[in-house]
Formats: C-alpha cells, structure tokens, sequence
C-alpha cells in the first residue's frame, strides 16, 4: 500500500501529539480528541497512529501512516529544474484531488482524507475550488461562504495528517466559455487569494494553484496578465522574496504538453 513511500534512512523521531479541531461525536459516544503515535515508522515498515477520545483517551481508530509529507520533508523549494526538500533532496508530490467543493465540500474532512491517506500513501491533497458552475464567483454570497468553509476545514485535516496542500482556483468553462480566461473573474480572484495568503501565511505546507485549465480562446498574454496580477498578492501577504509555491498552466495545456515540457 505504501510501496512510494519507501523512503530508506531517515531520523523518525518526528512524530508527535496532533490536535485535531474538527469535533466528531461517533455512534459509540467516543469523541475525536488527539492522534497519538503508538509505533514509529521504520525503513521497511508503516507506523501506526491512534485517533484517541478527548474524553476517556481511549484508542477510537488506528492508522497506518509513514513521513513521507511535510511534517518530514518542510518547506518546499525549487533546485534547477527540481521541486527539492528542507535539506535539499530532491521530492515528488504525489496524491488526489477533490471534485468541485460546491459539490462535494462535505468530504473535506479528517476521515475522508485520513482514508485516503492510509489507502493509497498520498503526500499531497488538492482542493478544487470552482470559480463558476455555482461555484465561488457565482455560487451567491452563501455559497462562498460555505465553501471556504469547507475548505478551511478541509486544509486543516490535512495539515494535521502532516499532508502538503494545493489550493487550486480552478476556472474551465465548461459551462460558461467566459470562465475559460482566467481575466473574467480578476477582481474576485484578488479578493480570494488576498484573503486566503493572509490566513495561511504561517503554514508552509500550502501550494497555490492560481489558475486551473486555461483554455478555449485564452492566450499566453491573457495567462502572464493574470499571473502578474495574482502572484505579487500572495507574495506580500507570506513576505517571500520571490515566489515559491505556485502552479501555473498555460492555454490549452493537455493538448499541447510541448509547451509546458
């Protein structure tokens, strides 16, 4: 289940007590207190971890777990042409990403990724939030309430897990062709991305995709207008010198993978 994250001699004495925020009451009256590190990962073999209940710290659920995320691998830089670790190795961001949180926000929670975790040994979850088809920019006031929500939610589980996160703007068009240029929702982009830096500002685990799947009639110009928008935002608001964590595509990237390589 974890053959990826086979990682050979590392210092695992890097667990620790994880608070989890997220209140859940089970059929059993047990509630979710503390995960608690019951066995250390090794170089050949899975760790287990104990979500335990705040009000007895009875041993509620076991998961298996290995450090292959943030909690042992930290800040993220790029090398060259390579995405490399706290101490310089080179990494690989591998895992899944949610449908439309519009949709399917309910599933961002601790137990739905705390599962898909265990099962496939992802280090990286995505979050995708619509800009249109009822999404963010068009969903009312309501609905963009309730999916950053969602998403806060969802972030913070992950965070917990010791998973790295991308927060993915994602524009498409399917519906509406307007969406397919990542100019048609400037200004609500800016207020998202003002707000959402500002929040995760102290969290080095966030990645930033500014843009999902920019197609359709949008050119590269449209692209680095946009970005140049966006990125100086985000900049400011986690006081780097220079970006570091963004995820770009330009128009048509699935149909034209040499432009990208």
């Amino acid at each position: 289940m974890f053959e990826r994250g086979k990682i050979g001699k590392i210092d695992f004495n890097l667990d620790k007590l994880i608070d989890v925020k997220e209140t859940k009451v089970y059929p059993t009256g047990h509630v979710r207190g503390r995960i608690v590190v019951t066995k250390s990962q090794t170089s050949t073999t899975v760790g287990k971890r104990d979500v335990t209940c705040s009000k007895c710290q009875q041993s509620i659920k076991t998961l298996n777990y290995v450090n292959n995320g943030y909690n042992f691998n930290g800040k993220l830089s790029v090398k060259g042409p390579d995405l490399v670790n706290k101490s310089g190795r080179k990494y690989q961001l591998y895992g899944l990403s949610t449908h439309g949180l519009q949709w399917f926000g309910r599933y961002a929670n601790f137990d739905t990724i705390a599962s898909i975790q265990e099962t496939f040994g992802i280090n990286v979850i995505r979050f995708a939030f619509y800009t249109d088809e009822g999404g963010y920019c068009d969903g009312g006031e309501s609905k963009k309430k309730q999916m950053l929500e969602d998403l806060k939610r969802g972030v913070e589980a992950a965070t917990a897990l010791g998973l790295y996160v991308i927060i993915d703007w994602h524009m498409v068009g399917a519906e509406n062709d307007a969406d397919k240029n990542p100019l048609t929702y400037l200004e609500q982009s800016k207020e998202f991305f003002s707000y959402i830096s500002e929040y995760y500002k102290k969290q080095n685990n966030i990645l930033y995709e500014i843009m999902n799947e920019p197609n359709g009639s949008t050119t590269w110009a449209d692209c680095k207008k946009y970005a140049n928008e966006i990125i100086p935002i985000i900049i400011f608001d986690l006081l780097l010198p220079f970006p570091l964590y963004f995820i770009n595509y330009t128009p048509r990237t699935y149909l034209r993978p040499s432009v990208v390589i």
